[in-house]
């Protein structure tokens, strides 16, 4: 019964770790969206965090497009053409 309980306390916490480190990849993966100028870097980063995203459960999931949604800058392309 011992040896079950510590097993269970262990496993929830490699979760809540492994987790944790998702987010921190997700993280970072938004941060160097942010950042860059370069528009095929910033695709294949988009790419890179579709890939990170797929492996995810339902809870983690949703914790990670809040993360994305907070985080993430979108700018939007200013039409020129109106301006004239």
């Amino acid at each position: 019964m011992k040896s079950t309980k510590i097993f269970a306390i262990l496993t929830l916490a490699l979760s809540i770790n492994l987790s944790a480190a998702n987010l921190s990849n997700i993280d970072k993966i938004v941060e160097a969206i942010n950042l860059t100028k370069d528009i095929e870097l910033k695709i294949a980063l988009v790419e890179q965090l579709d890939k990170q995203l797929q492996g995810m459960d339902k809870k983690e999931f949703f914790e990670a497009l809040n993360l994305i949604n907070r985080k993430l800058v979108i700018s939007k392309e200013e039409d020129n053409d109106n301006n004239i």
